[in-house]
């Protein structure tokens, strides 16, 4: 059995829809203006999602929480110089978007090469 088929199995791998947009470094234009970079999309399959908890971190308004996911995926995903922007849509329910934060591995072996990565919920307009 490979990492593969371990992620791909019943009770693991995510039934809904997991969608990677990867945004390129921008540039700056002749007039020193930036650019931001070319996006493209991918869907990441198999992939086994585990719901994280919430990360207390400070920040200058006082203490607030952050939610996380962890990935288990076989597709190296880009945490610098852009984080790619993960669009997770469960089967049947609303879609929620989260920023790589953190991505560990490569990890070989058992036919393929696995990452363990970190994601953390992007805020919205009018999230309280």
């Amino acid at each position: 059995m490979s990492i593969t088929d371990v992620i791909a199995a019943p009770g693991f791998a995510y039934a809904g829809t997991i969608t990677v947009t990867r945004t390129s470094a921008g540039t700056t234009d002749g007039h020193g203006r930036y650019v931001p970079g070319a996006t493209s999309s991918f869907v990441l399959s198999p992939v086994g999602v585990i719901p994280g908890s919430s990360h207390l971190k400070p920040s200058a308004e006082g203490w607030s929480a952050e939610a996380s996911v962890l990935l288990y995926t076989t597709t190296k995903l880009i945490k610098l110089p852009v984080p790619d922007k993960v669009t997770i849509t469960p089967a049947g329910g609303v879609a929620e978007d989260f920023a790589v934060v953190a991505v560990e591995g490569p990890w070989v072996g058992l036919d393929c090469t696995m990452y363990v990565v970190t994601l953390a919920r992007l805020s919205t307009p009018g999230d309280s």
